[in-house]
């Protein structure tokens, strides 16, 4: 599951993501979208479009050799959108206030953010009881499975919406 596929090389997949992330015929798009924003943001943004890497804006790359496979899982295609940025949908305020001693690099920032965010989900997790059941029902019966089950979510696929389900 997690093995790139066939034997995906770093350079191959990083050509597979700069195919939709830097296409030509999306120059413009990027330029009035890069021309809007800061300078420290500028670099930032344009220095993920070419590598596709979260990490501070001086942090060597040479660590990474291998091609992400849960990007890779359908051959030759780059799954996301070319104006695909992970600040979207996140408060500029929530991490910017992470950032290190370079104050404009707001990649470093998110990513100094992230890191805190996961481990205290790490730490949290660790100190809780957490019992996960995963049913492979049809969402309509799902309510007979459940009836002594106390829960505080219940996760169903998107093919619900698909049907009608008045009894859930």
């Amino acid at each position: 599951m997690f093995t790139s596929p066939d034997q995906l090389s770093s350079h191959r997949a990083m050509q597979i993501r700069q195919h939709t992330t830097c296409a030509p015929r999306r120059v413009d798009f990027v330029d009035k979208a890069l021309y809007q924003m800061p300078p420290g943001r500028r670099t930032g943004t344009w220095k993920f479009r070419l590598e596709g890497l979260l990490v501070p804006y001086g942090t060597s790359r040479k660590p990474f050799v291998y091609p992400n496979p849960t990007f890779f899982r359908q051959q030759g295609v780059w799954p996301m959108l070319d104006d695909a940025d992970p600040l979207s949908g996140w408060s500029y305020n929530e991490y910017i206030t992470h950032s290190s001693a370079a104050k404009n690099d707001v990649y470093g920032a998110f990513f100094n953010f992230l890191r805190n965010l996961l481990l205290q989900f790490c730490k949290r997790v660790r100190n809780s009881k957490i019992v996960f059941r995963l049913f492979n029902v049809n969402a309509v019966n799902l309510p007979s499975y459940t009836k002594d089950i106390r829960f505080d979510r219940i996760e169903v696929c998107r093919t619900v919406l698909l049907i009608q389900c008045t009894s859930i």
